[in-house]
């Protein structure tokens, strides 16, 4: 729940899905290798990306959350938007839990 938090919330922060008529869309797809977690949006002006570790900062730690949490992580842009995604491996036990 926290890396699909923090990919939604990254998405309207800091993508046009979070300008008025924007819109999210979380898929959760779990199966034998783990959850696959997708964000889609309405694309922005950067990649997401790591922030440089900075301990006086407020804002930042989104990525580094999921990247510490999740296997695998990246994004896949096009002319219509943006998928953020991660896989969190079913070592983590949250297959189960999702899939049942």
């Amino acid at each position: 729940m926290l890396v699909a938090s923090e990919l939604v919330t990254n998405a309207i922060v800091h993508s046009q899905s979070g300008a008025p008529g924007g819109t999210v869309t979380l898929a959760l797809c779990p199966g034998p290798a783990g959850v696959l977690v997708q964000v889609c949006d309405g694309g922005g002006s950067s990649e997401p990306r790591l922030a440089a570790p900075d301990e006086e900062a407020e804002h930042g730690y989104g990525l580094r959350l999921v990247d510490a949490l999740a296997d695998s992580w990246g994004t896949i842009a096009s002319p219509e938007g943006r998928v953020t995604w991660c896989r969190i491996g079913s070592r983590a036990g949250i297959v189960g839990q999702l899939a049942g």
